[in-house]
């Protein structure tokens, strides 16, 4: 990211994005600045394969912990993709989305993957059967967590509000975990072990059915060897609940 004199510079940027229907595009961004301070947005937007542009808009706050000082500046990305030397290259410009009278200036900003034709191709293949079936992915909470809370996590899900036979899958980075169980009073629980080289964790959960009384919701506790949390997630006909786990220096 370009940095400007006007605007706190953050130290790293993460942007997570899935595109659905070829256009839609939903996902997440992360913003580290020195101080273990942050700020964590929902995205969404649009990519158009005609002129390879994506678009999109911080909509809403995941989480935040700023300086007193600072003020947050939701912004929009206007980009374009290209592909070169082995690398997927996201690059433009990121502009304040606000009206108000003094606003953050406009910097240009960039973003790299590297490209691995082969497991694209794989994945691709694998996905072919069931791309009818994946729902937008909805990532409703971000958790960051430390090293040395990356094992024994207890995972504790229950029917949020009123039992009316709600079922979910439950799948941890793709894999499943849970599948096709009903919610109720009584914990479904299971523990994790998280990867610490790789920086980023999801846990989706998919609602198999709405239940009596829809939409599809569950409280999830988590508990790790320094916190609690306590997460409400809710899952529809179009889209599934995701838990991000992120790793922090």
């Amino acid at each position: 990211m370009e940095k400007s004199f006007f605007m706190a510079h953050p130290r790293e940027i993460v942007v997570e994005l899935s595109v659905h229907n070829d256009s839609i595009i939903t996902g997440v961004s992360h913003l580290y600045y020195k101080g273990n301070h942050y700020e964590h947005h929902k995205l969404n937007g649009k990519f158009s394969i005609s002129d390879s542009t994506v678009r999109f808009t911080e909509d809403s706050i995941l989480g935040v912990n700023f300086h007193w000082t600072w003020s947050m500046c939701p912004g929009k990305y206007d980009l374009n993709l290209i592909s070169t030397g082995g690398k997927l290259m996201l690059q433009g410009k990121w502009s304040d989305k606000t009206a108000a009278i003094f606003r953050c200036p406009t910097v240009k900003i960039w973003f790299e993957k590297r490209q691995d034709s082969t497991d694209d191709a794989a994945q691709l293949a694998d996905a072919k059967p069931v791309l009818k079936k994946k729902n937008i992915p909805d990532i409703q909470q971000v958790i960051e967590l430390s090293e040395i809370e990356k094992d024994s996590i207890r995972i504790d899900l229950y029917d949020n509000g009123e039992i009316d036979d709600d079922s979910v899958t439950v799948l941890y980075d793709e894999q499943v975990i849970i599948f096709n169980q009903r919610v109720s009073d009584k914990a479904l629980t299971f523990y994790l072990s998280l990867n610490n080289e790789k920086r980023m964790h999801r846990l989706k959960l998919i609602g198999e059915n709405q239940g009596r009384i829809p939409p599809n919701t569950s409280l999830m506790v988590i508990t790790t060897k320094k916190k609690r949390y306590q997460v409400y997630l809710t899952s529809t006909v179009t889209k599934d609940a995701v838990v991000e786990f992120f790793f922090v220096d």
